[in-house]
């Protein structure tokens, strides 16, 4: 079918000047019977700030990689805890007592899951709370073993070994959490 000037004319007629919508759509259409429909007026488009756009997840369903408020800090805290641990361990009770297998075992598994935490709260990675519960209560397992095996008598340092590993595992849990909205 044939589009004759005439057709594009009568278009033109029907559609209100400034309108480059209904126009074009008018075009796409010359033939037919039925008029377009009314469009809504568009809003001007936001300016341009070099940011992406993008929807927020609600707390409780991050995605896998998404900063989350508490990994950078709950890593540090990690760190300055288990480097503090190291710098004041007191002297074995025994020196020449042999460490069993088991205890050796408990420790790699700790440091294992502390490199773990580690990689995923500074990659914020949804694994990596997992990885610093499971390095919180391998931590309390280390500490007990300490004093099980007389490696270390029970001190002030016990103390401060049990309430700073189990002072990560709060935070870890209670950084996986949202906080209720505030209804007024």
């Amino acid at each position: 079918m044939a589009v004759t000037e005439q057709d594009l004319d009568s278009t033109r007629e029907r559609s209100p000047a400034g309108d480059p919508q209904r126009e074009a759509r008018s075009r796409r259409t010359p033939g037919s019977s039925q008029r377009p429909e009314p469009s809504a007026p568009r809003s001007p488009a936001p300016p341009h700030t070099g940011r992406r756009a993008s929807s927020p997840a609600p707390p409780t369903a991050m995605a896998a990689g998404e900063p989350r408020s508490l990994d950078t800090p709950l890593a540090v805290a990690w760190m300055v805890f288990v480097a503090t641990l190291i710098y004041l361990e007191p002297a074995p009770a025994d020196p020449a007592q042999a460490i069993p297998l088991w205890g050796e075992l408990l420790g790699l598994a700790f440091f294992t899951a502390l490199g773990t935490a580690l990689a995923g709260l500074f990659g914020h990675r949804s694994w990596g709370r997992t990885a610093s519960l499971v390095a919180g209560g391998l931590g309390l397992a280390v500490a007990a073993a300490c004093v099980a095996t007389d490696h270390h008598t029970a001190s002030p340092f016990l103390a401060y070994e049990l309430a700073g590993f189990g002072a990560l595992m709060a935070v870890t849990l209670r950084g996986g959490r949202a906080s209720p909205p505030h209804r007024s």
